[in-house]
């Protein structure tokens, strides 16, 4: 009997101190941009299957700093070039790229070579919000070749895609 009151009492306390408290605002950081690279015949140029697709290998991404163009490379990241390739499945990939290496008045500007032939200039406008201890810190406006495509019409919520047809 004593042992069940005692149980009785470790439980009560317990459930009578819980306090649930609301998870409060995180660090947010959404910044990468997602890129549909197809050829003039609609073919996903990701994909290994498509004639002159794009090979990983072969692309090269560049920051303008201080008006010169720097290669990246940060070998301890996922993605160490700042890009990745991302499998949407049905052999349809996607180019997810994050702009974030140097910023410039709220602007990352970058380079990127996809082959010897083809390049395109892509700006992005990162927006950065304090939070009280922490930032949130995404992406509100992208151009390729100095043409907005983002935000516009083909916005899909979830993620920011942007077509490109080379």
């Amino acid at each position: 009997m004593k042992y069940s009151i005692f149980l009785i009492y470790i439980i009560s306390l317990s459930a009578f101190s819980c306090h649930k408290e609301e998870p409060g605002p995180g660090e947010i950081v959404d910044i990468g941009i997602d890129f549909i690279l197809k050829n003039q015949q609609g073919q996903d140029l990701l994909n290994n299957n498509t004639t002159n697709n794009l090979l990983n290998s072969e692309i090269k991404v560049y920051y303008l700093e201080n008006g010169i163009e720097r290669e990246v490379n940060n070998p301890d990241l996922d993605c160490p070039r700042n890009f990745c390739f991302v499998d949407q499945g049905n052999n349809n990939k996607i180019f997810r790229l994050f702009p974030v290496d140097k910023i410039v008045e709220k602007k990352s500007t970058i380079f990127i070579q996809w082959n010897s032939l083809q390049r395109d200039k892509i700006e992005a406008n990162i927006v950065i919000k304090q939070n009280g201890g922490n930032s949130n810190s995404y992406c509100d406006s992208v151009w390729v070749n100095g043409i907005l495509k983002f935000p516009n019409l083909e916005f899909v919520p979830e993620r920011k895609f942007i077509h490109i047809v080379e």
